[in-house]
């Protein structure tokens, strides 16, 4: 689902509202509302639906990577920059396919900041 919604959002709709060079807006978009509201929230969902959480859990679970593991600081770390180079600088028919290499290190990071210490 990722790499088709990321097409329709990035590729279609972002082009259709902001125009083909509005790299800053697309960016800010991207990361203060989408991201926080959306992205995220889905990403938390789905692992905790996998791990036999309800919706609730999980966004509480959210909410405390949010309030206090740095989440959102650890996704704007990485994102930010890459979004500016997909937006700046790839063609649009490589964006996806170059996120989605990010977004498997993006993958990484979330589950290790997501991890509970067990011991």
């Amino acid at each position: 689902y990722q790499g088709v919604a990321c097409h329709v959002f990035y590729n279609i709709l972002f082009t259709k509202w902001f125009g083909p060079s509005q790299v800053i807006t697309k960016v800010a978009v991207s990361q203060l509302i989408m991201a926080p509201l959306l992205t995220l929230p889905c990403a938390y969902v789905f692992k905790g639906l996998v791990f036999g959480k309800t919706i609730r859990q999980t966004l509480e679970d959210y909410w405390v990577g949010v309030t206090q593991k740095g989440l959102l600081f650890s996704f704007w770390k990485l994102w930010v920059p890459v979004q500016f180079l997909l937006f700046a600088v790839i063609p649009p028919h490589l964006r996806i396919p170059l996120s989605s290499i990010f977004s498997f290190c993006w993958t990484v990071i979330l589950s290790r900041k997501t991890m509970t210490n067990h011991s």
